[in-house]
């Protein structure tokens, strides 16, 4: 049952994000993995769209993280989630979520990254009785879902 939310509420986030970004694609060829010369970027897998005027997303990993890319018909970078696991979970945002959800257990984030706006971070939190999604960008932090287990 915990999965199951889990995964709706990534879902829902990723589909949040995704369109809200569609409407707001700027000329921005750049995709910021590829401006830092210290990060490792493999490509996993390509996905594709079949028909002709369609956007595209592409798998990859940066840094040992899951990456989604996607990219207008043009090839104009619109946006980028990274998934990132308990190791690589950054500081920062650790703390702006600990100094209101101290009890806790942050179980995954995610950052999203568009041209033009800040990158917001999506963080999974939990407890006994619990689950929440928090939205952290700009230093401040948003509860967006919370879910009762059970």
């Amino acid at each position: 049952m915990k999965k199951q939310i889990l995964t709706i509420a990534l879902g829902l986030t990723a589909i949040l994000f995704s369109t809200a970004t569609f409407a707001t694609v700027k000329n921005v060829n750049n995709n910021p993995a590829d401006e830092k010369n210290n990060t490792s970027f493999k490509i996993v897998a390509d996905q594709v769209k079949s028909e002709t005027n369609s956007s595209y997303t592409v798998r990859s990993q940066v840094n040992g993280n899951d990456v989604i890319s996607a990219y207008d018909k043009n090839g104009k970078w619109i946006y980028s989630i990274e998934y990132l696991d308990a190791n690589n979970l950054e500081k920062g945002i650790i703390d702006i979520v600990k100094d209101g959800y101290n009890k806790y257990y942050i179980s995954g984030m995610e950052k999203v990254t568009q041209p033009g706006f800040n990158e917001v971070y999506v963080v999974h939190i939990e407890d006994a009785v619990s689950v929440k999604t928090i939205r952290v960008s700009g230093g401040e932090s948003e509860l967006v879902e919370d879910f009762t287990k059970g």
